[in-house]
């Protein structure tokens, strides 16, 4: 279980993570899983993990005990957190199987205590590399993709980013779409790291997430999802809805599917442009809300048919 989201954005980045651990296999509780590394002297590291619970309280132990390198560099704290990812993983890989596999999601500054912030994925085989836009792991990963990456921009400031990682996992959860990612009163938990400055963990109760709380909280939150997802796939769909039958599809087009799927989105209206000659697609339930096209903006729109989504 988790969702964990790291992001780079226009002045600096931010990890975004959800709150719930399985301990023992039947206890769940609501922890951080974001930890602050090397705080004194103020190395201004981060990292969060997704994985086997008892494995990241490892990694976060053997982190904390392990003294920062002399003088160092950021290789040099990258090259520690590949090398304790590896040997968590050597130590128990014989004893677990695939169960004992696990990612981490890193950041710090260039210069350890200056510079601008460096995002990196560590998967579980101990081999790190560069996050240019944004990288998603743990169990609802498919989930948050899908939902992250229509509102992404490089350009967004990494508050903006946190209130979108935010978000993402809240709907998640919100939505039910994955069990086993959960979150406290307060949501996930959210910190961002700037050029020069330390790490700072977010209020999701301040003004900067205030619109994605409301939206969380209304009861057209789904309407506008669905509505997003749809018309931010171009013409995906398309094939199998004028021809019926399901064609080679994209991952990323899985995944938009699913969300659909849970969200009960069972069949999609056509429509037809007079003044473009596109069609649009729209759940059947909204069939009457339908007045416009939504890439001319013409009302010169007319009811063709009903196409249903193969869901398997």
């Amino acid at each position: 279980m988790t969702c964990v989201i790291g992001a780079k954005g226009a002045d600096g980045s931010a990890i975004i993570a959800d709150t719930r651990v399985l301990r023992n296999e039947y206890e769940a509780n609501n922890e951080s899983k974001i930890s602050l590394l090397w705080q004194n002297p103020p190395y201004r590291a981060v990292l969060a993990g997704a994985g086997p619970t008892a494995l990241l309280d490892k990694l976060a132990e053997r982190m904390r005990e392990t003294p920062p390198p002399v003088n160092p560099t950021f290789r040099q704290i990258e090259e520690t957190i590949e090398d304790t990812v590896r040997d968590l993983q050597l130590r128990y890989l014989p004893r677990l199987g695939e169960d004992a596999r696990f990612d981490v999601i890193f950041m710090g500054l260039k210069n350890i205590d200056k510079g601008d912030p460096e995002l990196r994925l560590v998967e579980s085989n101990g081999l790190s590399e560069e996050i240019k836009s944004y990288a998603i792991v743990g169990h609802a990963s498919e989930y948050a993709s899908t939902i992250f990456r229509m509102q992404y921009d490089g350009m967004l400031t990494a508050t903006e980013l946190a209130v979108l990682g935010w978000f993402t996992i809240a709907g998640i959860i919100f939505m039910g779409l994955d069990e086993t990612v959960g979150m406290s009163a307060l949501g996930p938990q959210a910190v961002v790291l700037r050029t020069d400055e330390e790490p700072q963990f977010l209020n999701p109760l301040d003004d900067d997430f205030k619109t994605a709380r409301e939206s969380l909280g209304s009861s057209m939150f789904r309407t506008k999802l669905v509505t997003s997802i749809w018309r931010k796939i171009p013409q995906a769909y398309e094939g199998y809805l004028l021809q019926g039958q399901l064609p080679d599809f994209k991952l990323e087009e899985l995944k938009e599917r699913a969300i659909l799927q849970k969200l009960g989105i069972d069949g999609f209206d056509v429509f037809a442009c007079e003044s473009c000659s596109k069609r649009s697609y729209h759940p059947t339930r909204w069939r009457k809300e339908v007045r416009n096209c939504p890439y001319c903006g013409s009302d010169k729109v007319k009811y063709e048919r009903t196409a249903i989504i193969p869901m398997h």
